[in-house]
């Protein structure tokens, strides 16, 4: 008797082992960076709300490849006061959210520019801007180094590197700006 063919299943196939991949690889970087965080953890309530926002970002993003603005901008808001208070002082919380955002903005316009391709979404761009409020400048390398990383391996792992397939950017950003904060006593120090 022949196995019964369930499309649905080979349509979500490579969705979900990207997602697979990207909460397994979320759960190692989590585990890991909780050690560093315990000896020096930073207001509970402000990972709380930082934490739910970019689990909610993710979920959004990884659904319908959009960040709202509804969920970026009151992070960013909330993170140059959070910055501001608890981090380096509110100028380089500034600084670090218009780094953010110039970084992504800036790459995604020269990628328009020479390729006539959207490579990345201004959502993108205000979600590092976030993180950026959140960690100041320093936090960013170490964010988007996550974040690149964790997304090249997910491509190469789930057979999408060959192909034009956009993936979400965002849940990866999401991921390094969380992996940063948690480590950000040692990017400061």
């Amino acid at each position: 008797m022949a196995e019964p063919d369930y499309p649905e299943f080979k349509t979500y196939s490579a969705r979900l082992r990207l997602v697979a991949l990207f909460v397994v690889i979320t759960l190692f970087l989590a585990v890991w960076s909780y050690s560093y965080w315990i000896s020096q953890p930073p207001p509970v309530i402000w990972s709380s709300i930082l934490f739910a926002a970019l689990i909610v970002a993710t979920a959004i993003d990884l659904r319908s490849y959009i960040l709202p603005d509804w969920i970026t901008l009151p992070l960013v808001l909330i993170g140059l006061w959070v910055g501001g208070n608890f981090g380096s002082g509110y100028f380089w919380a500034c600084i670090g959210a218009l780094f953010g955002f110039g970084l992504i903005a800036g790459l995604r316009w020269l990628w328009l520019r020479q390729r006539g391709i959207e490579a990345i979404g201004l959502g993108d761009a205000k979600l590092l801007a976030a993180g950026g409020a959140w960690l100041g400048p320093a936090g960013i390398p170490l964010s988007l180094l996550v974040a690149s990383t964790m997304a090249i391996l997910v491509m190469l792992l789930s057979g999408q590197a060959q192909g034009r397939q956009a993936i979400p950017f965002g849940p990866f950003l999401a991921v390094g700006i969380w992996f940063a904060w948690c480590l950000g006593h040692l990017i400061a120090g």
